[in-house]
């Protein structure tokens, strides 16, 4: 059986406080062929990775962010993109991945508001995660139930 690839997106420090434990765990596994990339959405992660003794094996730019993950993902051919919340990182993130038709896992998957516009645009990239997401890693019992009702859920504007 060959190594499932997975790649981590990283943009803001509350996801690589979030991710380093996963990317730490997945480091142990001979099965798992792991791609830490950054986004460059928050600049200066280095400092935090290097205290959870993470190191990116790519550093994007996060005006071309899109752009530069696909072409990543052509080269890296991950089998999971794993993204983490309700960053601009997470939304682009599986959104490139959504296209470049590979898996998406998404940690913290169900939280709602129910108001597209607040927190704006995090509650966006909530909903649009979940419905392109493949795995739903969510943090509480509701966020569960809003997964499982993710299309009868009413929204405001």
């Amino acid at each position: 059986m060959s190594p499932i690839s997975l790649l981590i997106l990283i943009g803001t420090r509350p996801e690589a406080i979030k991710l380093a434990p996963i990317i730490s765990l997945a480091k142990t596994y001979s099965e798992i062929r792991l791609t830490v990339v950054t986004s460059g959405q928050h600049p200066n992660l280095l400092p935090l990775l290097s205290f959870f003794d993470i190191t990116p094996d790519v550093s994007l730019t996060a005006t071309h962010m899109q752009a530069e993950l696909e072409v990543l993902f052509a080269k890296v051919n991950p089998d999971i993109v794993m993204v983490q919340g309700d960053t601009t990182t997470a939304y682009v993130g599986a959104l490139a991945a959504f296209k470049c038709n590979i898996k998406i896992a998404h940690v913290e998957a169900g939280l709602r508001s129910g108001n597209l516009q607040n927190p704006y645009p995090e509650e966006m990239h909530r909903v649009g995660i979940a419905k392109l997401a493949t795995y739903h890693f969510s943090p509480t019992k509701i966020a569960t139930e809003n997964l499982k009702n993710q299309f009868s859920v009413p929204f405001t504007k």
